[in-house]
């Protein structure tokens, strides 16, 4: 809608009484821009939040996630800025008014004498989308004068002006109500200079006073040195060398709800250098097809069990690396799982999600490391990897993708839905893992088949 077809609008409202029902004229208006400054409100909103975080119970701190905190109080320092529609303005309300003509030279004035003649107040209403609150807030550079009062109300904003009932001037009412949507839409584009910076420099500062308020529990409760889940990297180099280091397993403490009690959990060094195991050993499988393209799940499984325990040992169980029920390779400790992988064939999206519903369900402590091995025997990789990644990110329990973890596959962090504070961090890698086709099935047929590179 045009500022020339706002002005000749009107008369489409029908006045009572000389009031509309809900004419903001019976709310407070504010002269825009002028409550604060810009710099004072975003230093007043960053500092609330920092000492909040500094006054936090030490076990809440030490009970929720890092994460968690971290979007949490960021999402509250994040400011919204504002989206103004000029273009959407349009007449709200019209009233009856008193219109000051002293000093205009085509009405007769005596010098020093005040008159007014009939006139109406219209309304102009525009929306607008970003924190309502930007509108009383001066930005670092601002022209004063000029600007209109607004009634501010969620989502709009309303300015009057007033004009002659008996002078029909469509061009001057337009060249006016052009001059406030003007000076309203220069001044908000220099607000949203000011949020950008803001919301660029504001969340770290967050993150760093999240941090030392971990570091100041931990510290508070006793609990840096942390429990430690028995595993260790064996002396031997890996049956299939991936340059990795291997190093010893320290585990960090995460914590209940209730009072903080630390649990062990798989250090993220070891957690990597597991997968780079099972990367490893994939990649065998894809040059050698002709060894594996009979093999099940469980057996295909068995593989892995049998290099991983190359490379690690553990006091927990007979095997550091175990399996339980049909397709788990697990680390366990004290009875609960703190490592879990799901092989699984892919045969679909159905069988997937199933798989995650699984894998989640094992899992057992806070923090914990887990990882879906998928096998795909069906080729086009690539689509089956989108397919997994849109599969994750719609789960309810998803909160975050982290990045891929090499060659398309990704990591991300999971919650329970019963427990927020159970974290989890999954990655998921696809395997190209051959079949042998109906027809070959029982044949030799090493040499035949591509190989995926």
């Amino acid at each position: 809608m045009t500022v020339r077809q706002i002005a000749v609008r009107f008369g489409s409202h029908r006045v009572k009484d000389g009031r509309l029902p809900g004419s903001p004229m019976t709310s407070r208006t504010i002269k825009p821009f002028t409550t604060s400054t810009t710099f004072d409100y975003f230093q007043k909103l960053r500092s609330n939040i920092i000492s909040e975080i500094e006054n936090l119970d030490n076990n809440v701190v030490l009970a929720t996630p890092v994460a968690e905190l971290e979007r949490r109080f960021t999402e509250r320092v994040t400011i919204e800025p504002l989206v103004f529609y000029r273009d959407r303005a349009e007449i709200e309300i019209t009233e009856r008014a008193d219109v000051d003509v002293s000093g205009r030279l085509d009405y007769f004035v005596m010098p020093g004498e005040k008159s007014t003649v009939p006139g109406t107040t219209a309304w102009v209403a525009v929306p607008y989308d970003g924190a309502s609150q930007l509108w009383e807030l001066r930005p670092s550079s601002f022209t004063s004068g000029g600007q209109p009062s607004i009634w501010i109300r969620p989502g709009s904003i309303s300015f009057p002006f007033k004009f002659i009932d008996n002078e029909q001037n469509s061009e001057l009412m337009g060249k006016l109500l052009e001059k406030n949507l003007r000076l309203l839409a220069e001044t908000v584009e220099r607000l949203n200079h000011d949020v950008e910076i803001h919301n660029r420099q504001a969340p770290p500062k967050i993150v760093d006073a999240i941090t030392r308020k971990r570091a100041s529990a931990e510290n508070a409760l006793g609990v840096l040195k942390a429990l430690r889940i028995p595993i260790s990297a064996k002396d031997r180099p890996p049956v299939y060398a991936i340059p990795l280091k291997r190093r010893p397993a320290p585990v960090h403490n995460s914590a209940p709800v209730a009072k903080f009690k630390p649990e062990p959990v798989i250090d993220a060094e070891v957690y990597e250098h597991i997968l780079g195991v099972v990367k490893s050993l994939a990649m065998v499988i894809e040059r050698t097809p002709s060894v594996f393209e009979s093999l099940t799940e469980e057996q295909i499984r068995t593989h892995f069990l049998l290099h991983l325990n190359g490379h690690y040992e553990g006091m927990a169980t007979g095997e550091t690396f175990n399996f339980e029920g049909k397709t788990d390779i697990l680390i366990r400790y004290e009875g609960r799982n703190a490592f879990i992988a799901e092989c699984k064939f892919w045969k679909g999206a159905k069988g997937f999600d199933e798989t995650i519903d699984q894998l989640l369900r094992y899992l057992s402590w806070r923090d914990s490391k887990a990882a879906l091995l998928i096998f795909n025997p069906m080729g086009d990789s690539t689509a089956i990897k989108e397919t997994m990644h849109e599969m994750m990110i719609a789960r309810k329990e998803h909160r975050r993708t982290c990045a891929e973890a090499g060659s398309g596959d990704r990591r991300y962090v999971f919650v329970k839905e019963n427990d927020q504070a159970r974290e989890i961090t999954l990655t998921t890698i696809l395997f190209d893992v051959p079949r042998k086709s109906k027809t070959t099935q029982g044949v030799a047929t090493k040499g035949k088949r591509r190989v995926s590179k």
